[in-house]
């Protein structure tokens, strides 16, 4: 598996920025580009807990944030997963705060890993927000049982340096750099849970290993971590700096770890069948109509057996068969305007990565830069651009079943166009408010639970209220 860790600076949509709307859809592109399939994301600035899918980027958001009247300091930490895996997990990501997030995952062998995505204060905030914040790191390592897996991926805004002869164990051979006063907390915190940082254990050249670039120096650094516990650390194939990445709008490279380890397909129940529905709202086109009368005229039997149970299976089958040929099967369409208009949107973020890179071999070249620029700036117009034209016809096929009286078809239209869905994510405490619960089933006995202990009179209200 493919793990990674990024800070992306915003998940927000922001018209008054230079960035383009969608982030996720930009992120998730990209993610699924370098084949991440779990992605530890920081700075998300999105207010609250939630999730949100990208259909056909192929990636499902989750998020903890600040609550809305506080969410204009930077703050945020989530995770991208992608949609096949999604649906193998038995437990939701639970935010902490808004600079921790934990996810548990069941491996092959009948293992589990937890993962955690962390976000840690940076070098000049105040000593006792980063001595919170690393008390609350302690706790959640501490909690997590001896038997499970960690993976510890985040920005930790900390210099661990290469010196391994005073860190043995935690850090390898090929650090970059010096350490500093953040570095040192994280490697103590390491140093107490026997975690190792696999982002100095593989030789490679320092621009696979840095990535941060110090806006006034110019020099690379170390900054964000794929940490694991020290008996793992076989289980770790490479731990790299994406540095052919788009730069997505952020001055962080994506970090990807190859893991050698598995997610359990969780085990599908048999269900019944679904029935697919005909596309009825076809008939109401004059030609679909008679499309249809033609196909059955040609389809309906000429004989009627004597058997009423042979009878009625050659009609219920000549029926299928020529509404099958004549409307079809209702399919559920995505609509969404950046993902309708993502052949055109990719080849102008494949022009923006290229003109980066052109620039990042020459960075001294001021024609480049310039470049580089103007291919940033043509993403912004023409995305804006597409989304008007997109919008603006949808207006049009709206007002149209308006004009036409469909009031199936417009409602179904209205419900459909806006893009991916946000989703509250509720975990509940548990009866002695000691355990937040997380999984499905463990939520639905705590409901049960609930319910099983109110006064039969407030059951009744609750019910009645609930239908």
């Amino acid at each position: 598996m493919n793990f990674g860790t990024w800070n992306v600076r915003t998940l927000l949509d922001n018209t008054d920025s230079e960035r383009p709307e969608r982030r996720t859809a930009l992120i998730a592109r990209e993610l699924g580009r370098f084949k991440i399939d779990i992605a530890a994301l920081q700075e998300t600035r999105r207010a609250g807990e939630g999730q949100l899918k990208e259909e056909k980027g192929g990636y499902t958001f989750f998020w903890k944030g600040l609550p809305e009247e506080e969410r204009r300091r930077i703050h945020g930490v989530g995770f991208a997963i992608r949609n096949d895996l999604v649906k193998h997990l038995t437990e939701a990501p639970t935010g902490i705060n808004e600079r921790l997030s934990t996810l548990r995952i069941n491996l092959a062998k009948n293992q589990q890993a937890t993962i955690i995505c962390a976000y840690a204060p940076t070098l000049d905030a105040d000593e006792d927000i980063k001595e919170k914040f690393y008390c609350q790191l302690d706790t959640i390592l501490s909690e997590i049982p001896k038997e499970d897996k960690i993976i510890l991926l985040g920005d930790f805004n900390a210099r661990v340096g290469r010196d391994s002869d005073l860190w043995p164990g935690i850090i390898g051979k090929d650090g970059v750099g010096n350490s500093n006063s953040n570095g040192i907390l994280l490697l103590t915190k390491c140093g107490e849970h026997n975690l190792v940082i696999t982002n100095t254990l593989f030789r490679q050249k320092n621009k696979l290993k840095t990535s941060w670039k110090h806006p006034r120096s110019k020099h690379w650094h170390l900054l964000d971590y794929v940490i694991t516990r020290a008996r793992d650390r076989r289980d770790v194939l490479l731990t790299r700096a994406m540095t052919g990445t788009d730069d997505c709008w952020t001055d962080h490279r994506l970090i990807r770890s190859t893991m050698a380890i598995k997610i359990v397909p969780k085990r599908r129940l048999q269900g019944r069948k679904t029935r697919r529905k005909m596309n009825t709202q076809a008939l109401q086109e004059p030609s679909k109509r008679a499309l249809l009368q033609t196909t059955l005229k040609d389809h309906l039997p000429t004989e009627h057996p004597e058997n009423v149970e042979e009878h009625w299976n050659k009609l219920k089958t000549s029926i299928i068969t020529a509404c099958e040929e004549s409307i079809g099967y209702l399919t559920k369409k995505h609509q969404d305007w950046f993902d309708d208009n993502d052949k055109e949107i990719q080849q102008l973020i494949d022009n923006k990565r290229k003109a980066f890179q052109t620039w990042q071999r020459d960075t001294n070249c001021a024609a480049k830069k310039k470049i580089y620029a103007s291919a940033k700036a043509e993403v912004q117009r023409r995305t804006r651009e597409l989304k008007n034209i997109w919008w603006t016809k949808k207006a049009e096929e709206i007002q149209h079943l308006a004009d036409t009286h469909d009031a199936q078809g417009f409602f179904k239209a209205t419900k459909i166009i806006y893009g991916p869905r946000n989703h509250g994510i509720q975990p509940l405490r548990s009866s002695d408010g000691t355990k937040i619960l997380k999984d499905k089933t463990s939520i639905a006995l705590r409901w049960k639970e609930h319910y099983q202990n109110l006064p039969s009179g407030l059951l009744a209200l609750s019910f009645f209220f609930v239908g």
